[in-house]
């Protein structure tokens, strides 16, 4: 007998494979590969998308743009609901089961923004949305995992490289006019992308990752929540604050620009390419640099400080030099890049490897928790989310994130990929 690589369990021993058999028993897993790039490029699609066309859904609406602002919290707050609910999916269905079933989600939800009649109706969709976003994006990781095994960081680089690209050229579409005054025909674009991850993972018939524990060893008998949790509150807080202010130059990446600037409906959505071109920035940038001898810690404290006193900048200049204080923001985008990467470098870096897959669904939730609260929190404050004091909440958060994410001397770092 001897032991599957994938599961653990006792196999007996088997005769080698042709290269007819080879090829037979590999196509499954090139095309769920292939599936796993098209969902993460409509991810990539859905997050981008969403915040793009705010500004001209609200245009054709005749309706004023702050009716449409709290779609972005509701995105937000779907998705952790869709990690939360992957947890507890994972233990019965399959990786690609609940892959495809948040595919299905997205397109749906999708397809429905479309016809939204308003601000509500438009909100109820991008929570829909959100929460297929979430089932996918716990799902796609764990998969990823599975297919790649010792490469995941390989092929997590150039899922997140998909994701940017495909969010950085969506809204161009609407920048440049090429739709119209119509932003239907993306939605339905994106929509289809999903339902081509669907039909590519269905087509296998099987899942590479059986179980959602296959990829990763039994759990150790010492191994409590509550020292899981210890050990993850300051970088689960860090995590909080940062995905909660990436949320509101993200969410708002059309919004903000409009304001500043005074841009149209259609020039606005720009903006959120922008956005999502300055982040792949960040993040290609930080993985150079961590080649060389520079640590993974003094990048990121190095960002963190740097983001906060650009958005500080961007602040005192909102009023008097409205296009200054965009450039400070293009800045503290960038900055924040790679942030995400490295909170979670030093968080599993803290745990053992049995412990990750609960680390990484605690911290993507608290994550996602801070992309609904602070952004329902800022329009609890204000209808404009481009205001100068927005800016300075935000430099404040970045701040605030300081003392969570500087490691204790002894701890050991990894350098993780963008």
């Amino acid at each position: 007998m001897s032991v599957d690589k994938r599961d653990g369990s006792p196999t007996a021993f088997r005769a080698p494979q042709t290269s007819a058999q080879k090829g037979a028993t590999d196509w499954p897993a090139k095309l769920q590969k292939a599936g796993l790039f098209t969902a993460f490029a409509g991810m990539g699609g859905t997050a981008s998308i969403i915040p793009a066309i705010i500004p001209l859904t609200a245009h054709n609406a005749n309706s004023p743009m702050q009716e449409y602002l709290g779609a972005i919290p509701a995105l937000f707050f779907g998705l952790m609901t869709g990690v939360l609910l992957s947890t507890l999916l994972l233990r019965s269905l399959t990786v690609v089961a609940i892959l495809s079933a948040g595919s299905v989600l997205q397109a749906a939800a999708l397809l429905a923004l479309t016809l939204a009649p308003g601000g509500p109706a438009f909100a109820t969709g991008a929570l829909a949305a959100g929460l297929g976003f979430g089932l996918c994006e716990a799902s796609g990781s764990i998969l990823a995992r599975t297919l790649a095994e010792e490469q995941t960081a390989g092929l997590l680089s150039a899922l997140t490289g998909t994701v940017a690209v495909v969010a950085a050229l969506g809204p161009l579409l609407v920048a440049a006019g090429l739709l119209g005054q119509n932003a239907a025909p993306l939605l339905m674009a994106v929509a289809l992308s999903h339902a081509a991850t669907v039909a590519l993972l269905l087509v296998t018939r099987r899942s590479v990752g059986e179980r959602a524990d296959a990829a990763l060893p039994p759990q150790s008998p010492g191994s409590g929540k509550g020292r899981l949790f210890f050990l993850l509150a300051p970088v689960s807080a860090a995590l909080f604050l940062y995905v909660g202010i990436e949320t509101i130059f993200a969410g708002w990446s059309a919004v903000i620009p409009a304001e500043a600037l005074a841009l149209d409906a259609t020039a606005a959505a720009a903006g959120t390419s922008v956005f999502w071109v300055l982040m792949a920035m960040g993040r290609y940038s930080t993985w150079f640099i961590l080649k060389t001898r520079v640590t993974s810690s003094t990048v990121l404290i190095f960002a963190c400080s740097a983001a906060a006193l650009c958005l500080a900048a961007a602040g005192f200049l909102r009023h008097s030099h409205p296009a200054a204080a965009l450039i400070m923001t293009g800045i503290a985008v960038i900055c924040l890049g790679p942030m995400y990467s490295l909170v979670l470098g030093i968080a599993l870096a803290r745990v053992e490897v049995q412990d990750a897959k609960k680390a990484v669904g605690l911290l993507v939730a608290c994550g996602a928790a801070g992309g609904a609260f602070i952004p329902a929190s800022v329009l609890a404050f204000t209808p404009r989310p481009g205001s100068s004091g927005v800016f300075l909440v935000a430099a404040a958060l970045a701040a605030a994130m300081l003392p969570l994410v500087i490691r204790p001397r002894h701890a050991h770092i990894h350098s993780p990929t963008p």
